[in-house]
């Protein structure tokens, strides 16, 4: 699944990046993470759709880890009981430590080495 993942990856970002004939707008976790606000509104930019500054806050607001958790401990969105299952996860930069292997982290590396050197991963 890893391996199907970054060349997925690969031959999307390349397509884009290398080769300039369609246009691939990059959101960076880390972007997403630190920068709600502005991270979104350029993706708004990028995509051309209008909107007002009030209406990107409530949508980070109602997206946000806390507001998500909240509604998870009601049951989910539909207002039924705790089913034990926990969807939203630790929402933390740099999981991937912790989560992958040496050989995961190889595989990913070699797959996307280009894009992770130009967005400053390596």
């Amino acid at each position: 699944m890893l391996l199907l993942y970054c060349n997925c990856y690969r031959v999307a970002a390349g397509v884009g990046i290398d080769n300039h004939n369609i246009n691939i707008y990059v959101i960076r976790y880390e972007d997403l993470l630190y920068d709600t606000s502005a991270t979104l509104i350029k993706a708004l930019d990028f995509i051309g759709i209008s909107y007002k500054f009030d209406n990107v806050n409530n949508a980070i607001e109602k997206a946000s880890v806390d507001y998500l958790r909240e509604k998870e401990n009601l049951g989910m969105w539909f207002e039924t009981e705790k089913n034990n299952i926990n969807f939203i996860g630790p929402a933390v930069n740099n999981q991937w430590i912790s989560r992958l292997s040496q050989e995961q982290i190889e595989l990913i590396e070699k797959f996307s080495y280009n894009q992770m050197k130009q967005w400053g991963y390596l």
